[in-house]
């Protein structure tokens, strides 16, 4: 298992630098970020949250980047809700204050719109993609990222470091972008295993 710290020393030790430790480590943090918003079998999440009588607006997961699917859960058995356009959502139930048993949601400002608006207390399920950007680069934290992609953002570091903080020349920086695009796709080739189990799915359509 590798740390954000480990990280920090390939680097360095592949360019042979012991004054960029500042510098490596954001560019670790942009290789998550960049990396991040793509559907990894490891940033899959699911929650669990109560809805309130006559609420309509809730907050969601800290670690929330993108919400696949909300469930609503009636008489022990979970519902797709569907979700909505905030135009849409105004027009039917804001402005409305209809309240009864939820279909819809939508999304605006960082929080969770239900429609109907709850007459009462119901489980939702959150299906999401999350957040794993590290508290720390320096302390020894380690998280997936360190775990299976760390070849990935090594590269990437290295690449985006030699371009804009060593400016490197173009060959030298085209090796390390073809090491990131190997290790992309090593990674992508683990992701369809894990997600897809190594099978095509069936698909009518």
């Amino acid at each position: 298992m590798s740390t954000f710290a480990d990280l920090n020393t390939r680097v360095r030790d592949d360019i042979d630098r012991t004054d960029l430790n500042a510098q490596i480590d954001r560019e670790l943090r942009r290789a998550v970020m960049h990396y991040e918003k793509q559907r990894w079998w490891f940033n899959e999440q699911q929650a669990t949250a109560s809805t309130s009588s006559s609420q309509a607006a809730y907050g969601l997961p800290a670690d929330l980047l993108v919400l696949d699917d909300l469930e609503i859960t009636i008489s022990n058995r979970r519902f797709r809700m569907n979700e909505i356009q905030w135009g849409r959502y105004l027009d039917e139930y804001r402005y409305n204050n209809v309240v009864g048993q939820p279909g819809d949601w939508a999304m605006y400002a960082d929080q969770l719109w239900l429609g109907p608006v709850p007459n009462q207390v119901y489980t939702l399920n959150l299906n999401y993609i999350r957040t794993l950007y590290p508290a720390s680069f320096t302390d020894g934290t380690d998280n997936a990222w360190t775990n299976y992609a760390d070849d990935l953002l090594v590269a990437r570091c290295l690449k985006t470091l030699g371009a804009k903080t060593l400016q490197l020349a173009s060959g030298t920086l085209l090796t390390w972008e073809a090491l990131e695009r190997q290790a992309y796709q090593a990674l992508c080739t683990m992701n369809e295993q894990r997600i897809m189990t190594g099978q095509v799915r069936p698909w009518s359509g």
